[in-house]
């Protein structure tokens, strides 16, 4: 690929495969289709080698998804609704 270095494409790959969790053939393929040639075995060992790196660095930005303080001020304020989960993955109210 045009200026854009080995270790790039490598730490590129990586990224995507942590973040989407493609398979590492579909990454092979992602990356011929920028005329760049790697084996799915190297990914995989890249993966190995970076994934500490990286869940370091994103657990600094880490906020929890459900705060407790947040709930609380909420049942100070008397707004009558407290937030719970539901299977959908978003937060559904419930009145108390």
């Amino acid at each position: 690929m045009d200026g854009i270095s080995n270790r790039e494409i490598i730490i590129l790959c990586v990224r995507l495969y942590l973040r989407y969790k493609l398979s590492l053939r579909d990454l092979v393929g992602m990356m011929a289709k920028r005329r760049s040639s790697l084996a799915h075995t190297t990914i995989l060992r890249r993966v190995r080698r970076y994934t500490p790196e990286f869940v370091k660095r994103w657990n600094r930005f880490a906020t929890p998804a459900g705060s407790l303080v947040a709930c609380r001020r909420d049942l100070a304020e008397g707004s009558g609704q407290v937030g719970l989960p539901v299977s959908g993955g978003g937060i559904g109210l419930a009145r108390r």
